[in-house]
């Protein structure tokens, strides 16, 4: 299992649009993710990748964390997804069409995103299957 950890120091206010102040501490999440994924290439039908995100203070999320691949290879794709407030995971699904013509087995890295402001990134080797 793979994990992404951000840390931000308490008690950091940011400031942002019409004057909203959040406490650093409430958005401090970490992710992980399995340590592979078999996706079969041209399956119209997505395989599931499910991506836990852990607050890292004593209590449920407090924002919601968005979901998405970052810049994967041509052909290969997500269905962005959200871990909303107070759940403990969020699940992308993932599709690599006829069009992949990369390697058997990559890295797909996902990017979980509060506020549009705090990212961490978590990677999973994805392993291409073409069997019928």
């Amino acid at each position: 299992m793979t994990v992404a950890l951000l840390t931000l120091a308490a008690p950091t206010v940011l400031t942002g649009c019409g004057n909203l102040a959040i406490a650093a501490a409430t958005i401090q999440f970490s992710l992980s993710a399995p340590a592979s994924l078999v996706v079969k290439q041209g399956d119209t039908e997505a395989t599931p990748l499910v991506i836990s995100v852990m607050h890292i203070i004593a209590s449920p999320l407090t924002v919601p964390i968005s979901l998405e691949l970052v810049s994967p290879p041509v052909g290969v794709h997500a269905e962005k997804s959200e871990v909303g407030i107070g759940r403990a995971s969020g699940t992308l699904n993932v599709f690599i069409d006829n069009s992949y013509a990369g390697s058997k087995d990559f890295t797909l890295t996902v990017q979980g995103k509060a506020l549009q402001v705090y990212t961490q990134k978590v990677n999973v080797m994805v392993k291409v299957s073409t069997q019928n």
